[in-house]
């Protein structure tokens, strides 16, 4: 589904296929098994000839997003890194908005808005694939009526922030690779969610007073996340360890979200 979204956006936008590349980050011995060859068994891969599979053969007991997300920023081979969950849906100018950049050199991160897609309208879009764009045309088109999700820049006072704390950004985003510099995702942060948090604090700290976020609010270079029932927090094996890490997170000053 987010490579058909993908896709949609490269056509409209009138982008070919040798302008970017997709790169999925897979470890099939992983708690979530092989995603790359589901991913082949539906047919998504077939809708771009730039799509390269990384497979990640190392133990992974508990699920390591940051060590996938790292290995897909050293193999990849662009100039600006778009880092994208597997479960948004990404609207139609989505793919020009790293347009940003050359608008404005001075922002270091471009950031996409992302709104919650509710399972009932998730079930009606991968079930009935004929009616699977005006579903999705009408959802971006009543993008306001939706609950907006995965933010830093809402309500900074309910992590002990500032009002006037800093922007931050979330974890679906643009950056330069020369800006991104050396910065790695935090391995030690196990599952997923946390891995960004470090992430946000890493870059702010890079570039301090320099630094310039900028957050699209245009439905049609936002996102929706497809809600499902599969999260780190229903998977016993994360158990302490991941739960420790987020009391963590939200106890530390140093993290803004």
């Amino acid at each position: 589904m987010c490579l058909w979204s993908i896709q949609h956006s490269v056509r409209y936008c009138g982008l070919t296929e040798d302008e970017f590349e997709i790169l999925i980050v897979s470890n099939p011995v992983g708690e979530l098994g092989n995603f790359a060859s589901k991913i082949y068994e539906s047919n998504d891969c077939t809708l771009f000839n730039g799509v390269r599979i990384i497979y990640d053969d190392s133990d992974m007991p508990v699920f390591n997003k940051s060590k996938l997300l790292n290995i897909g920023i050293d193999k990849s081979n662009g100039d600006i890194l778009t880092f994208l969950d597997c479960d948004m849906i990404v609207g139609e100018k989505w793919i020009k908005g790293v347009e940003q950049f050359e608008k404005d050199e001075k922002v270091v991160r471009v950031c996409y808005r992302v709104a919650q897609l509710d399972k009932t309208l998730v079930k009606q879009i991968l079930t009935f694939r004929h009616l699977r764009k005006p579903l999705i045309k009408k959802c971006f088109c009543d993008y306001s009526k939706y609950k907006i999700t995965f933010e830093a820049y809402r309500f900074p006072w309910r992590n002990r922030c500032e009002p006037s704390y800093p922007i931050w950004g979330n974890s679906q985003y643009s950056i330069p690779r020369n800006k991104l510099d050396n910065i790695r995702y935090d391995e030690t942060f196990i599952g997923r969610g946390h891995e960004d948090i470090e992430m946000n604090t890493q870059i702010w700290h890079r570039y301090k007073d320099n630094y310039k976020g900028y957050l699209n609010i245009d439905p049609d270079y936002c996102l929706f996340h497809m809600e499902h029932d599969k999260g780190p927090w229903g998977n016993p094996k994360y158990g302490f360890e991941q739960a420790s890490r987020l009391v963590k997170a939200r106890e530390c000053n140093r993290f803004p979200i």
